[in-house]
């Protein structure tokens, strides 16, 4: 924030009552000059001082007469109860029964006022507890009734009399701490300004003890540095540490996490097994089922083929009975030999001849017919299949040659025409072809093809009017002079407000740029602050209600005047604006719209730019900065036009391309209706070539068995015809001969061939038995494989119903079982019952790992899991599942990191990017300019021929962090990622630090290398250490202690809301000579300090001193301290006096009367 530097106060008065050796002494210091004390030790000097350091300090950190301790005393110091009792060492106690001490400053305050500030004690015995009160009021010293007229005389006031004497008004405090609070804040800033004061304040009055330790003047300058508070640190140390607890928490859950994740392994390895198992059961059935269709195929096949042969056999015995039965006529003939009529016997065979010859005739028209009608049919069957084969070959050629440019595969359906093709008996197959799922695909497609075309045709309509308003757009963009931001009703509204004689001012207008601000810095403040933000029309007081009656008419437009704004601006402003160019009421007004209690900060996570600020995270998009400053927003507008060129060229060409996709989008809908009616015609003449192909079988199938059944009918003739012919010539042989001599053996040789053939009719009748016999075991086969079968199939329906309860999502079991699981390898019932024994051993295995899991000694007790092996189920104590276990527990895992990413962010943005960086860069910059303005001040001065420079320089391992504490910037993550690699890299150590103190690595005051240079005219400047330390005079020794802490003071005072800069030096300026003193003192006025200084020979008639005022301290016999002043006016002080000027004559000072 923009601080105002305060007017300096100072002390003019001091008044001592009752206090030690002083019984009522007012001291007047005119015009606030510096106090110098006289006297010899022990006269009193140094209860001056330590009454103004009690004044402004109520004891904090202060030690009485400390100069005595370190100038080698043993005694121990003076105790407060020795100031009201006025103990003396010589004499003792001289207020035996106590009494009241006031100690009291008048300051020249706020408008030259007076502010009297002091303390009252009252105590009545060395070793009772001091009452302590304070005083603050704006008024003349004199108005504080401090005493009280009595018969006897006057006294101090008491409490209680003082605070009624004061009466109503505000100015009394009753303890020390109350009045140390409001002395903090009227005179010190704060309460952590006020107690590094009363700590300065004790170091510098003390400063002998200071130039005992000024060997390491690193070391020195480091301890008389203001130190960081530690509440901030401590703050950093706690949510370190709570961070660490949290995830130690985190790693237990995780921990956690991990043991139930491996219980949830073996669980679902079982689940796997036990489903692999039934899986394995389903094919094991299938494979059966499989094997016991071949097995019953192959039976009927047996049966049918058994059937063939008992119909031949049978056919056989027919034609065998009959020869038996005419070889028995013969032979009963030929014994009958005429008995029967040889005559009508060669009538009737003549006869019987005759008609068999013509049914024989007949008969072998009837086979030749047959024959010719069957080889007809099987040359129609030929061509059919042909024709078939040609009907496939074609499709498939046409399919090939247009699925190259289909959108989706038909090689399942190519493959299927080829292998129809080259199949034997491809018909049936061809027959039942199924191409539905292709013409799904093709009408899916289509239909996806004619929306894509709507939609293309949708697309280029829109595009055209995009095409026509971006030209529009680029026409007035290139009219225009700068960017505007693109904000609803800005342009108009802006219109209207002129329209009506006001004169708006858009507030990015009145902004610019800090020089050296990087670009990328520029984008992040100008998206962070908004373009609505940016877009504020700002009005002078008087136009203010005319404005805001034209925005009424532009909803979510925002207005404002200059005196809405804040007058403290955000300390990032200092960073992001020219604070010189840009409008201070543009800059308040936009600070009222940007006041935030967190942020503005930037980090860089996963590879993008997230601003936190107020309560809210967000993404930053990173667009170029375009409307602050001049330049910025010509470049905006150039990057516009060029982006609207390139948006127009963008558009033409997407219009082009979807031109272009349009018109592929119809080719392919007529390709796939190309498709469609090539597949639907090919198809259907496939099918239909399959039916007339398999009807052609049929019908060759059905001629052949005419065929056959025609031959074994004129075969059954031609026998026949053989037999009567043969019998005929019997007859007429017999007739013709009349001899019977050949007949025995003619009876002997029939009846061989009826024995011979009795005995083939009986093996051929055992052979119809044997046959009839393995027809019937096939068909009992047949019904315990059926049987069988069935069986199998519920098995496998058993394992299905298992299988979906376990797997509801799978609709297709059977392609998921053989296709998803690979199950179509498995080509034997061994191999599938070899893999299910081996998943039973799994889930044999892994139920023994899990039970011994359970009883895990870390985690098995929190859960205390009961297994359920029906349902491989795991259930804790509480009967909550595992499942529900795993969910809670990466909920709760969810939670923890979340809150550790809370407490993470909480710490980096809000305490260590915000409070942090920001309190160490105050003191970095406060201490750098500090040194810079004493380089130049020490710059104009030589102290006895000799001139000093402070130098201090980053140490090595702190140098990035001091350039990113002095560059940072809320907008920049990569200062973000630095810092956070420092506290990465320093956390142990910042963690292990003890309560109450700094971090080594975060004491600001480590990251230095102090050193003090002296420079002899006319050489170069040497560093002084130890050994140039105690080289020279005891004056040139002396020189650099005094300007150190002379430059303390300056920084611990300078650059704060710090009003009173006094300082108190006890004992001081030993041994220097009046040259170097002058130049001291000159050098504290610079610094504009008020000195008070305690020194046996030390005046303030000095020509670098305007004013001062120099009091001689007597103390006579009875302790009774007698003061003698002197005042020095030198408004025309004359600074740095030559070397080799003539100085004046010396003029003996002459003191005043005795206070």
């Amino acid at each position: 924030m923009q601080t105002v530097q305060p007017s300096t106060f100072l002390i003019t008065r001091i008044r001592l009552v009752n206090f030690h050796n002083f019984i009522d002494e007012t001291i007047d210091l005119p015009d606030g000059g510096h106090l110098f004390l006289l006297g010899d030790n022990g006269c009193g000097k140094t209860t001056i001082l330590d009454a103004i350091h009690y004044v402004l300090t109520a004891g904090q950190e202060m030690e009485w007469n400390a100069a005595a301790r370190v100038a080698g005393s043993r005694r121990e110091g003076r105790r407060v109860q020795g100031i009201v009792m006025r103990f003396n060492i010589d004499r003792g106690i001289m207020n035996p029964e106590g009494g009241v001490s006031y100690a009291l400053l008048e300051i020249r305050g706020r408008n030259g006022n007076p502010l009297t500030v002091g303390i009252g004690l009252s105590v009545s015995a060395m070793d009772e507890k001091v009452r302590q009160w304070g005083i603050i009021r704006e008024c003349l010293l004199a108005e504080i009734p401090l005493l009280v007229k009595e018969e006897g005389g006057i006294r101090p006031a008491g409490r209680l009399e003082l605070k009624e004497a004061m009466g109503a008004a505000r100015g009394f405090y009753k303890d020390a701490a109350a009045y140390r609070r409001e002395l903090a804040v009227r005179l010190f800033a704060d309460q952590e300004s006020y107690r590094e004061i009363c700590r300065f304040l004790a170091m510098g009055k003390a400063y002998r003890e200071l130039a005992s330790q000024a060997s390491d003047y690193h070391e020195l300058f480091k301890s008389l540095l203001p130190e960081p508070k530690t509440e901030i640190f401590e703050r950093i140390i706690e949510a370190l540490r709570g961070l660490d607890e949290s995830k130690t928490v985190l790693d237990d859950l995780e921990r956690k996490l991990d043991y139930l994740h491996m219980l949830q392994r073996f669980v679902d390895t079982i689940g796997d097994s036990r489903e692999a198992v039934i899986r394995y059961e389903w094919l094991e059935h299938y494979q059966q089922a499989l094997d016991t269709k071949d097995r019953i195929d192959a039976f009927r096949r047996q049966v049918a083929e058994s059937r063939e042969r008992m119909a031949a056999l049978e056919g056989r015995i027919r034609r065998e009975t009959k020869e038996e039965t005419a070889l028995a006529i013969q032979l009963d003939d030929l014994k009958a030999k005429d008995g029967k009529g040889l005559v009508r016997q060669e009538k009737e065979s003549r006869e019987q001849l005759s008609a068999k010859e013509t049914d024989q005739a007949g008969r072998k028209k009837e086979y030749e017919q047959a024959d010719k009608e069957e080889k007809a049919a099987g040359k129609a069957l030929l061509t059919l299949e042909g024709e078939l084969r040609r009907n496939l070959v074609n499709l498939h050629r046409e399919l090939a040659r247009i699925s190259p440019n289909l959108p989706f595969s038909i090689s399942d359906l190519l493959s299927e025409l080829d292998g129809l093709h080259r199949s034997e008996n491809g018909a049936e197959e061809a027959h039942r072809l199924n191409s539905s799922e292709v013409f799904s695909m093709a009408s899916g497609h289509r239909d996806e093809a004619v929306r894509t075309t709507a939609l293309l045709e949708q697309r280029q309509q829109q595009l055209a009017a995009e095409i026509e308003a971006g030209g529009q757009e680029l026409e007035r963009l290139q009219k225009a002079g700068e960017a505007a931001p693109q904000v609803a009703g800005f342009s108009p509204c802006l219109r209207a407000m002129r329209d009506n004689l006001l004169i708006p001012k858009p507030l990015y207008l009145d902004l610019e740029w800090r020089p050296g601000l990087e670009r990328r810095e520029m984008s992040r403040i100008e998206e962070f602050i908004g373009k609505e933000v940016l877009a504020t029309l700002r009005l002078a007081d008087h136009e203010f209600e005319a404005g805001r009656k034209v925005a009424a008419a532009y909803p979510g437009l925002r207005v404002t005047r200059d005196r809405r704004g804040m007058d403290e601006l955000p300390e990032w402003f200092h960073m992001a604006f020219d604070l010189q160019r840009s409008d201070p009421f543009a800059l308040r007004c936009l600070a009222a719209e940007m006041v935030s209690d967190l942020g503005p900060m930037v980090a860089r996570i996963a590879g993008a730019d997230i601003l936190s600020f107020r309560s809210h995270d967000r993404c930053l998009a990173g667009v170029p900065s375009r409307w602050i400053g001049e330049s910025s927003r010509r470049e905006a507008l150039q990057a516009e036009i060029r982006e609207t060129e390139k948006r127009l060229q963008e558009l033409i060409k997407e219009q082009k391309l979807l031109e272009r996709q349009e018109k592929d989008a119809r080719q392919q809908i007529d390709l796939l209706k190309k498709f469609t009616a090539t597949l639907e015609a090919g198809v259907g003449s496939i099918r239909q070539s399959a039916a007339e192909v398999l009807e052609a079988r049929q019908d060759v199938r059905h001629l052949a068995d005419i065929r056959a059944f025609r031959e074994q009918q004129l075969e059954d003739l031609q026998r026949e015809t053989r037999f009567l012919a043969e019998r005929l010539r019997q007859l007429v042989s017999l007739i013709n001969q009349e001899g019977l001599t050949d007949l025995e053996r003619r009876i002997e040789r029939i009846a061989t061939r009826l024995a011979k053939k009795k005995d083939e009719i009986k093996q051929l009748n055992i052979t119809v038995g044997e046959e009839k016999a393995g027809r019937q075991r096939c068909e009992k086969d047949i019904a315990d494989l059926t049987a069988r079968q069935e069986r199998t199939l519920a098995a496998r329906q058993e394992s299905e119903r298992r299988l979906t309860e376990l797997l509801p999502e799978i609709e297709d079991l059977s392609h998921y079982i053989l296709r998803t699981k690979k199950g179509f390898q498995f080509k034997t019932i061994e191999s599938v019952q070899k893999e299910r024994e081996q998943a039973d051993k799994t889930i044999t295995e892994n139920r023994s790992i899990l039970k011994e899991r359970l009883n895990n000694p870390e985690f098995g007790g929190s859960f205390r899991f009961t297994y359920e092996e029906q349902d491989n189920l795991l259930v804790d104590y509480r009967s909550r599942r595992l499942a529900e276990i795993l969910r809670r527990q990466g909920e709760e895992i969810a939670e923890q990191r979340e809150i550790i990413n809370e407490r993470t962010k909480e710490l980096f943005r809000k305490i260590i990017m915000t409070e942090l960086v920001s309190y160490l860069r105050t003191h970095v910059d406060d201490l750098e300019r500090m040194m810079r303005n004493i380089a130049k001040l020490l710059n104009r001065r030589v102290f006895g021929g000799q001139q000093y420079r402070f130098r201090i320089t980053p140490r090595e391992n702190f140098q990035r962090l001091v350039a990113v504490i002095k560059k940072f910037s809320p907008f920049d993550p990569a200062a973000e990622e630095a810092l956070r690699h420092f506290f990465e890299d320093r956390k142990e150590a910042i963690v292990n630090t003890e309560v109450g103190a700094i971090p080594e690595e975060l004491d600001y005051r480590n990251w230095y290398r102090y050193e003090m240079e002296v420079t002899t005219q006319g050489e170069e400047g040497v560093v002084i250490d130890r050994r140039t330390k105690s080289m020279g005079s005891g004056g040139e020794q002396a020189v650099p202690n005094y300007l150190l802490v002379l430059t303390i003071a300056h920084f611990v005072y300078q650059g704060k809301k710090i009003r009173l800069h006094t300082l108190l030096f006890d004992e001081a300026f030993y041994g220097i000579d009046a040259g170097r003193r002058d130049q001291l003192l000159g050098f504290a006025t610079d610094l504009n300090l008020q000195l008070m200084v305690a020194s046996p020979d030390q005046d303030g008639v000095r020509r670098e001193v305007g004013h001062s005022t120099t009091l001689l301290v007597k103390k006579d016999v009875n302790n009774d301290v007698h003061l003698y002043p002197y005042h020095w006016q030198n408004p025309d002080n004359v600074r740095q006096i030559g070397l080799f000027d003539v100085p004046a004559e010396p003029q003996p000072i002459a003191f005043g009367e005795e206070l």
